[in-house]
């Protein structure tokens, strides 16, 4: 079938395709950094499907990336080939980060044991490969990744090596196992380079798993995380912003505020309220007014699982009569 660009470019894609499979058609690197998604003018959820002559507008951004719930979401085998690329280069890349973290990590211990030694690592490499079958891994490189990773402190791994067995005569340390690490995907936010920092969600924009996010560090609240597009982050020193992403999130609802504004009518605050609570969102708050004599607004505070959930509820809104505009608070 066929759908347009917003310039009227024609764009050919599979029946029932989404507007994944459209973004990655318009440009890998499109789809990439999608966002969000508009069909005919409205916010609407990633896997509505599209029809012909739609006309399609892809949100992106430049810390956009893809999520692995788009596989289940596209319809084209392309397109999940591309998003399955992707992942592919992200985890060769993180492999080569913790590789590379993990030689620093090792160097800098076996250089602190054994002063005045030259190349201290490669001296006891075939004492590294025994620890490292020792403690289940297929292959040295497997255990310098897990360092890297903070799996084992470099500190525990030579500590296994012995006087007699070593060349570098390392002092005792008992050998005892490095504590369990907290994997970085457990975690509700990942702090880039830290781990088991306090972290907290700012209230001033409200961030929901999906959004771009970036952490100030604060003094009492530990690390503060903000959407990016927040207010607040242009007037906070930049020297305290670190980068953050999302991990696992709980398995709770998060707060987002909408701001919608319809023309006035008795019943709009009722079609929203039940139109929010048909595609399962809670709300916590909400008030209404009317601003211009001819315009009701309505802010509302309701918990969503992400910002899927978000756009679907945003989709549907867009569908009652009379609403002319649904913004984030």
């Amino acid at each position: 079938m066929f759908v347009f660009t917003p310039k009227g470019k024609v764009v050919r894609v599979p029946n029932g395709s989404t507007s994944i499979d459209f973004a990655y058609a318009v440009h890998t690197q499109v789809g990439h950094k999608c966002v969000g998604t508009m069909i005919n003018g409205r916010i609407a959820p990633m896997d509505q499907e599209l029809h012909n002559g739609d006309i399609v507008r892809i949100l992106t951004s430049p810390q956009g990336k893809p999520s692995r719930d788009w596989l289940k979401i596209a319809k084209s085998n392309r397109t999940r080939s591309k998003i399955k690329s992707w992942f592919r280069q992200q985890e060769r890349q993180e492999r080569e980060e913790k590789s590379k973290r993990g030689h620093e990590l090792l160097e800098k211990e076996a250089a602190r044991r054994s002063p005045g030694v030259e190349n201290p690592l490669e001296a006891i490499n075939s004492q590294l490969s025994h620890i490292a079958r020792e403690l289940g891994y297929s292959g040295l490189e497997e255990l310098i990744i897990a360092v890297g990773s903070g799996s084992h402190s470099p500190a525990s791994v030579l500590g296994r090596i012995t006087p007699d067995s070593a060349k570098l005569q390392p002092e005792a340390i008992p050998d005892t196992p490095a504590p369990r690490q907290r994997k970085e995907a457990d975690s509700e936010i990942v702090v880039e380079g830290a781990q088991g920092v306090l972290v907290t969600l700012a209230q001033c924009c409200r961030p929901i798993p999906g959004d771009p996010i970036v952490g100030v560090v604060t003094q009492s609240r530990g690390i503060s995380v903000h959407r990016k597009d927040c207010v607040n982050i242009e007037k906070s020193d930049t020297a305290k912003q670190v980068a953050v992403s999302w991990g696992k999130p709980k398995d709770t609802r998060y707060t987002a505020r909408i701001k919608v504004e319809g023309v006035e009518k008795q019943s709009l605050l009722a079609e929203i309220v039940q139109a929010i609570a048909l595609m399962d969102g809670l709300i916590t708050n909400v008030k209404a007014s009317v601003v211009n004599n001819s315009r009701t607004r309505v802010v509302a505070d309701l918990q969503v699982k992400d910002l899927e959930h978000l756009y679907r509820i945003i989709a549907k809104l867009n569908n009652i009569s009379g609403i002319l505009e649904i913004t984030r608070g």
